[in-house]
């Protein structure tokens, strides 16, 4: 990894560390559940149709970095310890895409 790598990616951990709420990440199936921090963004948008009048989007997504949880899956849950999400279960309702070392995808909240 190049010096700059390397920045970037103590800059992501910075970013998680101040961002991120401490959870646990459990794989589908049987699992270990493995201690982490993720980014949960509550997504709304706007979008105009056309100019027929507009349309909201929700969604949320979970973000962890691919140095905590090296490939999250469909079906993994994450059990936030602290936050708006504490004491709940989120479940990646798709596979997450990795982007620039961090692992994003929707999730749904199941308990």
């Amino acid at each position: 990894m190049s010096k700059f790598d390397d920045q970037i990616a103590s800059a992501d951990t910075v970013i998680y560390d101040q961002f991120g709420d401490a959870a646990s990440y459990t794989p589908p199936g049987a699992g270990e559940a493995v201690p982490c921090r993720v980014i949960i963004d509550n997504q709304t948008e706007i979008l105009d149709m056309g100019g027929t009048g507009q349309t909201r989007v929700s969604g949320m997504t979970a973000s962890v970095l691919e140095s905590t949880i090296a490939e999250p899956k469909r079906g993994g849950q994450f059990r936030p310890t602290e936050g708006k999400y504490s004491g709940k279960v989120l479940e990646y309702s798709a596979a997450p895409v990795l982007d620039a070392e961090e692992w994003t995808g929707p999730v749904s909240v199941i308990v």
